[in-house]
């Protein structure tokens, strides 16, 4: 005779078992939006020194304490000139001084003199990076090109 189970049957509720170890601390993962990827804003003109995205002011304050690492991305719509790069900044005096994320190691940024998705590779954060600071980004080009970026992002680890 075949069995036939309906409805939900289930048994008593067990003991509670012992409490596990703690997993190791981690700050888990941030990524900071500073333009969506619907949005495509123009550098007309980009300067050999940079030109920073004004309008709107695409300045963000973080708090980055428990972080030690840091990339951006970006998606170029339209190439800047030979050499022209989007870096990252960071300041700690409310945006008097700006800094790389990487002090005198390098800088974080992307190559924009062609379209497509650019990711930077991860670099290692400078101890006043890890503090509750002031983000930008600029870009960097012969003063005569205009590129165009959407999608700027910054993932801390």
């Amino acid at each position: 005779m075949p069995w036939s189970i309906t409805g939900n049957i289930r048994g008593p509720q067990g003991i509670q078992g012992p409490k596990g170890d703690p997993g190791p601390a981690s700050a888990g993962r941030l990524v900071l939006e500073l333009i969506g990827g619907g949005d495509i804003v123009t550098a007309t003109n980009a300067a050999l020194t940079g030109t920073e995205y004004l309008i709107p002011r695409l300045r963000v304050q973080v708090d980055l304490t428990p972080f030690t690492e840091v990339r951006g991305s970006c998606v170029v719509t339209t190439a800047g000139a030979l050499a022209s790069v989007l870096r990252w900044q960071f300041s700690t005096d409310s945006g008097t001084n700006w800094q790389s994320f990487q002090g005198t190691l390098g800088q974080i940024e992307v190559d924009i003199t062609s379209t497509g998705m650019k990711t930077s590779v991860w670099g290692a954060m400078v101890a006043a990076a890890k503090d509750d600071i002031l983000v930008r980004f600029i870009v960097v080009g012969d003063g005569v090109k205009d590129p165009a970026v959407s999608a700027v992002r910054l993932m801390f680890r």
